[in-house]
């Protein structure tokens, strides 16, 4: 049966194209035979992408750059925006704003200039605020200024006004909100990042929840969206709520590391981040702990994807199961 999501031989701008996401909707829709032309800043290869590589019309670029942008989407008749700048350091606040707010204006303006089929914005449950919400957050959660809120999740909130500015100026925009996302990545970045701590046999845990889901997942369920053409619309995509002790425990038993057996309470999540915050000023690193992600770390989020599962006909991956997979993955890479 030939997919759907997309008409037969028409192409697809991808940003985001290195990170866990944006490497996985190439990987998809190279598999389903479509043109892919993907964005990148330098013309060193990525190795997560090596396999299909030569498969990928690459173009350097950078979604600050209009002209680029314009030159690169030309012969495309699809956007699916994945990039984004995650960081919780001060120092990187106001690069992080320029990236993700005018970085995705500059995306939209482009996709109208060129009359786009589509635009997927790939957005974040952060765009919901990051404070201690009470209750279930689904999509009709309204954005509320706070003084808890990270920058990363001020600049998601911003970039989804521009991706709905979009679709009231005429652009089929699509936005999905993933919560914490499961791969098989570069695990000194974004999420993956737990794997190389539970691999160096991490024993602290955080004492939060929150909501995950497998990439895959994410990928299936944003494309079975695009079918349906649920645009001007926002879903959160999630699969389960677990704890960040829970989470952390899953990926050591699938490296046969000893789990963590300390939680992190607000005071030493305090401490934590003063900690590394003086290393950081000693050594030049960055540090791996900030002041905003000790905060909602220790915060509980639970959210709802019932809008989701209304909306498409999908079976949602277990998440133990999940990582123990992407644990399988990484072995094998050692």
């Amino acid at each position: 049966m030939e997919p759907l999501f997309y008409p037969k031989g028409d192409s697809i701008f991808i940003t985001g194209a290195t990170g866990l996401l944006g490497a996985q909707f190439i990987r998809k829709l190279l598999g389903e035979g479509y043109r892919v032309v993907a964005l990148r800043r330098k013309e060193i290869p990525d190795p997560w992408l090596k396999e299909v590589e030569d498969q990928i019309q690459w173009h350097l670029g950078d979604i600050n750059d209009v002209q680029s942008l314009l030159e690169g989407m030309r012969g495309c008749q699809h956007v699916i925006h994945a990039a984004a700048m995650i960081s919780f350091l001060p120092k990187r606040r106001q690069q992080m704003m320029k990236t993700n707010i005018q970085g995705t204006a500059n995306m939209i303006n482009a996709a109208l200039e060129l009359n786009m089929a589509s635009f997927i914005h790939v957005s974040s449950v952060s765009a919901f605020g990051r404070y201690q919400m009470d209750g279930i957050i689904d999509e009709s959660k309204k954005w509320i200024d706070h003084k808890h809120n990270t920058g990363y999740a001020i600049s998601k909130y911003k970039a989804e006004l521009e991706a709905y500015r979009g679709f009231h100026e005429g652009l089929n925009v699509l936005i999905v909100n993933p919560s914490t996302v499961i791969g098989h990545s570069d695990w000194t970045r974004g999420s993956s990042r737990m794997f190389q701590l539970a691999f160096r046999g991490n024993r602290f845990a955080p004492k939060g929840r929150m909501g995950f889901i497998m990439v895959e997942d994410v990928i299936d369920l944003t494309l079975k969206l695009l079918e349906r053409k649920c645009f001007g619309d926002r879903f959160i995509l999630t699969a389960e709520q677990h704890s960040f002790s829970d989470i952390l425990k899953m990926v050591a038993k699938g490296f046969n590391k000893r789990p963590p057996s300390l939680t992190v309470s607000p005071f030493l999540a305090g401490v934590a981040w003063r900690m590394h915050a003086v290393q950081s000023w000693f050594t030049g690193l960055e540090p791996g702990i900030s002041k905003e992600t000790a905060r909602y770390t220790q915060f509980n989020y639970d959210y709802s994807n019932a809008k989701v599962m209304n909306a498409v006909d999908h079976k949602l991956r277990d998440i133990e199961s999940g990582i123990q997979e992407v644990c399988a993955k990484y072995l094998n890479q050692k």
